[in-house]
């Protein structure tokens, strides 16, 4: 209403979250503009089109303010201050000490009083004199000036100082007004917009109070508030000898403040808000939804574009561009009636050529969907509507149930009929606290009831060491108890104790899930790790738990965490964690750029921002420069040229792919559509120069026949219009027709045909005879189409290939066994380009090595001879350049993959995707880098993955955590994506209601199995009993998770269970009602299980187990185990916070153990859990493996201590020693084979585990040779080396897992020559043990007078004091003798014991050893003999 205060109308709001016009001074109420009407939108709203966009109008505003100050009162208060300074201090005291930290704040308050004009003279010139318009001016002109500002202040100071110099004992009326006197007057001019104004405006007029406002009275206020609370006299309140006249000093300051002017003027001006036509004027920066705009074909290939009118709420007027002329274009639309049969229009689609409908009171949707469909492309643009039919769903009376509310409640109009029930007090959900139960009227009124009411959980009284204070039931359903624990104790796990579900006997039973009382943290963190010191600690009453933050020393930066927590099983000991400190280095940023320049004022030490020339732009409008604080590397923006033509984003069926100046290459969406012959020949791109485009503007013509990008075990290879080329995976074993291969692979549209014959794969594999000239089969590809042989004794394969291949024909190459025959000369052998390698040749083989910019081609880098001698194969040398690729991107880097083609694979960072190829591509011939990938930033905040473009169909609109997506002419979305007019969401990292897909129209219920789904890829498609189906698999480290919506339904079905369930749909994509049901690739850490295969080569998984029971069952082991299985449950509960409710449940009944078996005729290689395969932490597994029983053998060890007398535990185990071993077969023989040596050439500790575990311990590690260990007895057999590379990726493998790699001897010399050669000392040792925990390392030196046992302890990865642990002793010995001398111990040196003349003294080892009681807990050795060989050490793992 009218506001006359203020001299025009004030438009009021109808509440904070109803904001309308926000601005003051209009001349008529007609013109309170709303600003803003999301609040009222609706479902049904068209929010594009309804919504308001933001007012573009601005008010234009005078102001001019002049606060003053006396500074009378100010400089008397001032000199008190310093009287009492003088009497508390004495001169030396007061004199300024930059060093404040050991001064109390009277004492500095008294300094900084009795130094003012030293103050000023360090801040201020000394004859420094501005005044105040000068400087204000400045400010003006420069607002980030740092002089400008320090002149500000100095205007102050001088003023103070002045002040405090005069003689102010009357009251300041001997001085000058201009002397005590301080005014600084601020007048400027300037506009604001809408938003703005709403709140400027009234909060600027409300303040022309301060004219006429007394300031003293707060002075006044304040005294009578100390007064009141007793602390008038500061001096007795504070014990400051200067305090009372600090305290007069600050009441003095509003005393003398004053607002002498306070004009503010804003001026509303009708053009900047409203046009012509009398609707105001919005800001319209979103740009054109093109796929809004359907257009005939006879405007196909026309170059569209629009403009948003911001007089019309930036509404979209269509034109197309002719000889750069703005032609108006119409977009053609259906007109959809009001009502239909028994129902009535609830919207429009935004393209104008769909809409939804809801039926009357009485009827539903006979198929669950309201939209209806125009042919728009037709003359007559027919229109097919949903079909409404009578109401017959019947819902059912349920046990312990009731119905809360059904969809018109909900306002479900184009779903399902459904209705909502919540099981009753004392009952809870088996898998939700309420259920959707759906009635199928296109199925006989069939209702789908998947509730199950289970009776609720029971929270005892008491837990060890707490009880139970308060139950109840959250309006979610979901039951709680609250429990506190005695005195000095804390709750530990969870806050509140809640119900959960179980899957026990084929059925869900109610659990609770307890929290446990627990002692305060008394951990103690270490003053320093990997660099960083500690640098603040702290303790939480409340829970008893205690924290550390570290820092890195100035100039460096932390990788990794820095914060430290005590571990929450074992509160006395540091949850330790890696973090490493690096020197930042720094970036120097360039002051030029192609086509920009930098930004001197906007430079800082690891950023800058550039910015463009005219003529060009930041490409992704990205101008700022960063710097990689690792390397120095700078990433910098780039320019390009803004183009001087139109080259537009989208094109009907099609869309933009790339982009350079002046020119763009494009694709086309589906597999049917092609670019026009002429672009596609130059490789999809155009160019563009004023208004012609080459070779011709891009548009994409849909073929006459159906050419499928993909094929089962194939793919197509290349596309033209009406004709493409495909490839099978001869690899694999599949081929294409024979017609096709004599075409080279191309087929061609005749009219709807498709010619020579439709393209498949055909399964094909090939006969290999068992026996070859002088050699037999050992194996044979599963595939089908390799096999391999070997050579009987005295024969040798001919250029050492012993494999065995055939072609798509069936043609078989054999290998060719050839007499071993003399040593062949090479030293005639003549290799252009490169040369042989003396030093790495055997009898029959030597390496040649390329020159400079040259390489081997196809790896084979060994020359041969037949059997006569004669050079049977030279390698090739051809030209190779390397390329140098920097090891970082902008927003992403470098990793270690290399392809054969010279290429390196990139990796964005977190929240960046690749926009195209992840590999960098080279040009060998050059060596000069030819393509590099980009990344781009997602949108900030998704959750889960929402693609730009998908299969047939695209993604026109996306916002936070939510896309729509559109499919192109001749497919539709899935039924569920429809009738949410093509939305999907995040629901944490899922999309729902499924990911989007396109499926042929009139072909819904034949669903399409992507061959690439996000992480993962399909493997297999087939058929079963009538149903397609389509098996899927992971790609490193993507975890394998069903389906959510399938495994819940399948598990809930009627005598199904969560078992039943993974193993019918783990890894398995199904057909539903249409729709594709497809498995997920997850990240680890949000999946919490591994994917666990429910079969294996030749086997079967036969019985799965979830976390919860593996809990039960394994939770009496001791050690580290239970350990472990307490972080994964700790994992769960991190994870479950970015989980909703039906993900946490299906996550719970994933298997993460399962049991195997192998088909009739194989037999199992166990795991260290026999025929058990489990989950890690890292989202991998460990599985058995089946092999043919006639084949299966198994590695027999053992360990030769020779005289280590003490290598022997309690119970008569060998827990170290040299490693020997022994291939057994299954069917056993009447001689047991020869024990063999390994070579610890590739040997890792996780392998020396794996080899311990077959010895019935737990752990083991490597361990150096000593002498004793390998006496052998003066009758015994010196064995061979049998093995060597023996490794494995994992520590809690048998060393038949496929984790595991070994290699026989006799063959890594035939392949590698003397680089595989071992000698004595390069046996393999290792030492056994049963607990990883403790972990004790043992070396040792001496010099003439000393010897040092430098023995270092650790408990998980924290450093432990040997000498503060009861029952630890070291000894000392010459040549097993102990030495009886005295010894020490200090932590950073380990034992040490001085001797004399130690190097006179005759002798031939020195020796120590570390005891805890009887056990040795390590051993180190230094033999005179041995002086230039490393010493042999080894320790103990406890």
């Amino acid at each position: 209403g009218i506001n006359a205060e203020y001299g025009g109308v004030h438009c009021n709001a109808c509440a904070w979250y109803k904001s309308t016009t926000p601005f003051w001074g209009m001349d008529s109420e007609d013109l309170c503009l709303e600003r803003d009407n999301e609040w009222k939108l609706t479902d049904e709203s068209d929010w594009d089109v309804d919504r308001l966009r933001d007012l573009a109008g601005e008010i234009s505003f005078d102001m001019k303010i002049v606060p003053t100050m006396n500074m009378c009162g100010v400089g008397q208060a001032i000199k008190k201050v310093k009287t009492a300074c003088e009497t508390a201090f004495s001169d030396a005291e007061l004199e300024w000490n930059d060093e404040l930290d050991d001064f109390k704040i009277e004492r500095i308050v008294c300094m900084g009083a009795h130094s003012i004009q030293r103050g000023f003279t360090e801040m201020c010139d000394a004859g420094w004199n501005k005044q105040w318009d000068e400087i204000f001016s400045n400010l003006e002109d420069d607002m980030e000036s740092e002089d400008n500002w320090n002149d500000a202040l100095c205007y102050v100071f001088k003023k103070v100082r002045d002040v405090a110099e005069e003689d102010t004992s009357s009251d300041c009326a001997n001085l000058d007004e201009s002397q005590y006197m301080m005014s600084m007057k601020v007048q400027f001019d300037a506009s604001m917009d809408a938003e703005t104004s709403a709140i400027l405006v009234p909060i600027m007029n409300r303040l022309r109070n301060l004219k006429t406002m007394n300031f003293a009275s707060f002075a006044n206020a304040g005294k009578a508030m100390m007064r009141t609370m007793g602390i008038e006299d500061m001096k007795a309140f504070t014990g400051w000898n200067v305090a009372n006249e600090l305290k007069d000093l600050g009441l003095e300051i509003p005393k003398g403040f004053s607002m002498a002017e306070f004009n503010f003027d804003p001026a509303y001006e009708r053009s900047s808000f409203m046009c012509e036509n009398g609707e105001p004027r919005r800001e319209c920066d979103e740009g054109c939804h093109r796929d809004r705009c359907k257009i005939s074909k006879e405007d196909n290939g026309k170059d569209i574009d629009c403009n948003l009118d911001e007089c019309a709420n930036c509404k979209a007027n269509w034109f197309w561009w002719e000889d750069g002329v703005e032609k108006p274009i119409e977009c053609v639309s259906c007109d959809f009636p009001e009502e239909m049969e028994n129902g009535e229009l609830v919207r429009v689609n935004h393209d104008n050529v769909g809409a939804e409908y809801r039926c009357n009171e009485g009827f539903v949707l006979e198929h669950c969907s309201g939209w209806a469909k125009c042919n728009w492309d037709s003359e007559d643009k027919s229109i097919e509507f949903p079909k409404c039919v009578e109401d017959q769903c019947e819902w059912p009376t349920m046990d312990h149930a009731t119905k809360r509310r059904d969809w018109r409640d909900d306002r479900g109009w184009g779903t399902c009929p459904y209705a909502m029930y919540t099981c009753n007090d004392g009952w809870m959900a088996a898998e939700d606290y309420q259920r959707r139960v759906e009635c199928k009227p296109g199925e006989g009124f069939k209702i789908e009831n998947n509730l199950k009411c289970i009776e609720r959980c029971n929270f005892p009284e008491e837990i060890e060491n707490g009880k139970r204070v308060e139950e109840g039931r959250r309006e979610d359903g979901k039951y709680y108890a609250k429990y506190e624990c005695e005195e000095d104790l804390y709750l530990r796990d969870r806050e509140w104790a809640e119900c959960d579900k179980e899957w026990r006997e084929d059925k869900h039973v109610a659990v609770a899930r307890l929290p446990r009382c627990s002692p305060p943290d008394t951990c103690e963190f270490p003053k320093e790790i990997n660099g960083a010191e500690i640098d603040d600690e702290w303790y939480d009453d409340e829970t008893g738990t205690k924290g550390a933050r570290y820092r890195c020393p100035d100039g460096m930066a932390m990788d990794g965490s820095d914060h430290f927590h005590c571990n929450r099983d074992n509160p006395s000991e540091v949850e330790m964690h890696d973090i490493k400190c690096y020197e930042m280095k720094q970036c120097e940023f360039p002051d030029e750029i192609e086509g920009g320049r930098r930004v001197d004022e906007e430079t800082y030490d690891h950023g800058a921002r550039y910015e463009c020339n005219e003529g060009y732009r930041a490409q992704h409008d990205n101008s700022w420069a960063g710097c990689d604080t690792r390397t120095g590397m700078v990433h910098l923006p780039k320019c390009e040229q803004e183009d001087t033509c139109h080259l537009p984003d989208h094109i009907d069926n099609g869309y933009r792919a790339e982009k350079q100046y002046n020119r763009a290459r494009y694709d086309c969406h589906g597999e049917d559509w092609s670019l026009p012959q002429d672009i596609a020949e130059n490789g999809g791109w155009v160019e563009c120069e004023g208004t012609e485009t080459t070779p011709q503007h891009p548009y994409c013509e849909q073929d006459s026949c159906h050419l499928p990008t993909h094929i089962n075990n194939g793919m197509r290879t290349e596309k033209q219009s009406n004709r493409a080329r495909y490839y099978c995976n001869n690899d694999s074993g599949f081929k294409l027709p024979e017609g096709i291969r004599t075409t080279d692979g191309w087929v061609h549209c005749e009219g709807e045909e498709v010619k020579p014959e439709h393209p498949e794969c055909q399964m094909f594999n090939c006969e290999f005879d068992a026996e070859i000239e002088n050699g037999k089969m050992t194996n044979r590809d599963y595939t089908g189409k390799g096999a391999w042989y070997q050579c009987n004794e005295g024969f040798r394969f001919e250029n050492n290939r012993n494999e065995a291949s055939c072609n798509v024909d069936g043609e078989v190459d054999y290998p060719r066994c050839i007499a071993r025959g003399e040593r062949c000369d090479f030293g005639e052998l003549d290799v252009d380009n490169g040369h042989v390698k003396e030093d790495d040749r055997d009898d029959y083989s030597i390496r040649v090595e390329c020159n400079e910019d040259f390489r081997i081609r196809d790896g084979k880098d060994r020359a041969h001879c037949g059997e006569n001698g004669a050079i049977t194969f030279v390698p090739t040398c051809e030209p190779w350049k390397e390329c140098e690729f920097p090891e970082t991107i902008e927003n992403g880097y470098r990793t270690e993959d290399r392809r054969e083609d010279g290429g390196r694979r990139f990796e964005c960072n977190e929240g960046f995707y690749f926009e195209g190829d992840s590999w960098a591509h080279c040009d060998t011939d050059t060596g000069e880098i030819s393509h590099m990938p980009e990344c781009m930033r997602r949108d900030e905040g998704d959750d889960c993955h929402l693609p730009e473009h998908i299969e047939n169909g695209h993604r026109p609109e996306k916002h936070h955590n939510k896309a729509r997506y559109e499919c192109h002419d001749g497919w539709s979305l899935p039924h569920s994506l429809r009738e949410r007019d093509g939305w999907v969401e995040c629901h944490g990292s899922e999309t729902h209601p499924e990911h989007p897909h396109c499926v042929r129209d009139g072909e819904e219920g034949e669903c399409h199995f992507p061959d690439v789904i996000f992480g993962g890829a399909k493997v297999h498609e087939g058929d079963h009993e009538g149903e397609r189906y389509a098996m899927y698999w992971c790609f490193p480290p993507f975890v394998m998770t069903p389906n959510k919506e399938a495994f819940m339904g399948y598990a809930e079905y009627p005598g199904k269970t969560a078992h039943d369930a993974y193993m019918a749909l783990a890894y398995k994509a199904v057909c539903h009602e249409g729709r594709t049901i497809l498995p997920e690739c997850i990240e680890p850490r949000k999946a919490g299980h591994c994917g666990l295969p429910t079969w294996i080569e030749n086997g079967k998984a036969v019985d799965l187990e979830g976390w919860m029971k593996d809990r039960e069952e394994d939770g009496s082991e001791e050690g580290e185990e239970g350990s472990e299985d307490r972080e994964d449950r700790e994992n769960m509960t991190d994870r479950d916070e970015e989980m909703d409710e039906d993900t946490k449940k299906m996550m719970k009944m994933m298997p993460m153990r399962a049991r195997y078996e192998c088909d009739e005729g194989f037999k199992l290689h166990r795991t260290m859990h026999g025929p058990w395969g489990w989950c890690r932490k890292d989202g991998s597994y460990e599985i058995p493996q089946c092999e043919a029983e006639e084949d299966w053998s198994e590695v027999e060890f053992k360990l030769h201590k020779g005289n280590e007398k003490k290598f022997v535990d309690k119970r008569g185990r060998v827990f170290a020693g040299v490693v020997m071993a022994r291939d057994k077969p299954a069917s056993g023989s009447e001689e047991d084979p020869d024990w063999e040596l390994g070579c610890n050439d590739g040997f890792n500790n996780h392998a020396a585990g794996a080899i311990c575990r077959t010895l019935g311990f737990r752990h083991g590690a490597q361990t150096p040779l000593t002498k004793k260990m390998q006496v052998m007895a003066a009758d015994a057999t010196q064995p061979k080396f049998g093995w060597t590379g023996f490794n494995c990726k994992f520590d809690d493998t048998l060393p038949s897992s496929v984790n595991c790699r070994a290699q026989r001897y006799d063959e890594a010399m035939e392949h590698k020559g003397m680089k595989a050669k071992c000698f004595d000392f390069d046996k393999m040792a290792v030492k056994c043990f049963d607990s990883a925990e403790f972990n004790v390392t043992v070396s040792l030196t001496y010099s003439n007078k000393k010897i040092t046992c430098r023995a270092m302890a650790y408990k998980e990865n924290y450093q432990m004091d040997l000498g503060k642990m009861e029952g630890v002793e070291a000894k000392f010995m010459i040549d097993d003798k102990e030495i009886e001398e005295a010894h020490k111990y200090k932590m950073k040196k380990g034992y040490f014991m001085k001797v004399t003349n130690l190097k006179k003294r005759e002798f031939n080892c020195l020796s120590c050893e570390v005891h805890a009681g009887e056990m040795m807990l390590g051993k180190a050795e230094r033999c005179k003999d041995e002086e230039n060989k490393p010493m042999n050490d080894w320790s103990w793992d406890n």
